[in-house]
C-alpha cells in the first residue's frame, strides 16, 4: 500500500480537520499545524490518529 501523508489519509477517509482534532483531543489549529509539518506529531498522537482512521502507521509518511 502506498504511503500517504496524514493530510492525504484524512481526506481519503473523508474526515475533516475538526474530526481528527476531536478524536485526538487537540485543537483544530494544532492539527492543521501538524498536517503542515507531520514530523511534529508526537508518537502517541500519531498512533491515535492511525487507530482513528483504521490504518497501520507503516502506511503513513510522517517525514517532512
Amino acid at each position: 500500500m502506498e504511503r500517504l501523508t496524514p493530510s492525504e489519509w484524512r481526506k481519503a477517509k473523508s474526515k475533516t480537520i475538526v474530526d481528527c482534532a476531536e478524536a485526538l483531543n487537540i485543537s483544530p489549529m494544532t492539527w492543521r499545524k501538524w498536517e503542515q509539518q507531520p514530523s511534529l506529531i508526537p508518537i502517541g498522537k500519531a498512533e491515535e490518529f492511525c487507530q482513528f482512521l483504521g490504518i497501520d502507521a507503516s502506511v503513513v509518511c510522517f517525514l517532512p
